[in-house]
Parts: C-alpha cells; sequence; structure tokens
C-alpha cells in the first residue's frame, strides 16, 4: 500500500516473506515505504518508537491531520516476552475457563473440530491438534494451559508500556484531546 494507501509506511508483509512470517518479536524482515530491511529488536518495542516518532511529526507534515493503523503482534505465537518482563507472571494463579473444553451448546460444529486445547492423559489443559506449541527464544516448548497464560501476561507488559508511552506522546506533543484513539484486539478466542 505505499504510495498507494499510505504516505508513509513501516509494514511487516507476512505473506510475501513466508519464511520470516513466524517473526513475530525480533529478526522481522519489515518494509520501510516499500524497501525490504531485516529490523533487529523486541517488535513491540520498535513499534512503539516509531509511532511516537510519528506522532511527533517525522515522516509526515506536522502541520496536517494523520492516520496511524499500529498493529502490534505481541500476544500472537510462540507468545515470547521482551526480555524484562520474562517469568513476571509464572507464579500468578490461573482460572481455567469453564467453556476451554467442548461441548458448547449453540455454537457451530467446526468450534469442537478445531480445538486449541485438550485433556492429556493426566487431565491437564493442553495444546490441542490444532493449538500452537509455544516456546521462548531457547526452543523449549511450553504446552500447559498455564504457562501458555503466564507467557502471555508477560508478553502484554511491553503493550501496556507500549500504549502508554503512545499515550504519553499524544499528551506531550499536544494532540491528546485532539486525537480519536481506537484500541481493539483480536485474541481473545482462545481464552474460553
Amino acid at each position: 500500500g505505499f504510495g498507494r494507501d499510505w504516505d508513509y509506511q513501516i509494514i511487516w508483509n507476512r505473506p510475501k516473506y513466508p519464511d520470516n512470517a513466524g517473526a513475530y518479536y525480533d529478526d522481522q524482515i519489515l518494509e520501510f515505504n516499500g524497501v525490504q530491511k531485516r529490523t533487529d529488536g523486541y517488535s513491540t518495542d520498535n513499534y512503539t518508537q516509531w509511532a511516537c516518532d510519528y506522532i511527533r511529526g517525522e515522516h509526515r507534515p506536522a502541520d496536517k491531520p494523520w492516520y496511524l493503523w499500529l498493529c502490534y503482534g505481541a500476544v500472537h505465537g510462540p507468545t515470547i516476552p521482551a526480555a524484562r518482563h520474562k517469568g513476571s507472571h509464572k507464579n500468578d494463579a490461573v482460572t481455567i475457563p469453564s467453556d476451554i473444553l467442548p461441548p458448547r451448546p449453540g455454537k457451530p460444529d467446526y468450534l469442537n473440530a478445531t480445538q486449541s486445547w485438550t485433556k492429556n492423559a493426566q487431565g491437564k489443559i493442553v495444546a490441542g491438534k490444532s493449538g500452537e506449541a509455544f516456546g521462548d527464544e531457547t526452543g523449549k516448548k511450553s504446552r500447559s494451559y498455564e504457562d501458555y497464560i503466564h507467557q502471555v501476561n508477560d508478553c502484554v507488559a511491553a503493550l501496556d508500556e507500549g500504549v502508554a508511552r503512545v499515550m504519553q506522546t499524544l499528551k506531550d506533543s499536544g494532540q491528546l484531546e485532539n486525537t480519536l484513539v481506537v484500541f481493539t484486539a483480536d485474541q481473545g478466542f482462545a481464552m474460553g
């Protein structure tokens, strides 16, 4: 979309670079205005910095209205938290949702055929046949529901920091009262 839909664009183009499609957290191949560049660093932190730069007027006419679409990948698998947050939720209590396993009366049959979670022989909730095998940068796999929730919550800490920085940048730049912020997410379906 750069040059057609967007005046300035940084995009992680997963379909164009399928071998890099799982790099949600680091070593991403990004396109900066259509120019490919492998990018170091934790993606949530990078996206936050670029958003704040844009809000302050970098890469755009500072005197004109603007639109920013900021898409974090922080809770997508393999759910790798920033080093500063890793393990910070490892001892948190986890409540397993009552509807995490079927049956789910009134829901489409395909939901019961494509389970993210199942019970193992010991009765523990674990990632099922369609569930992700998630892990950390060492390649260790963690498959229990509790471990998954701990890891996702570790990842969300960077999102919390990032959103706070974006909102503070809007305030510091005098644009907060003149800016509509829409906050939405797409990763609640596996939580019950």
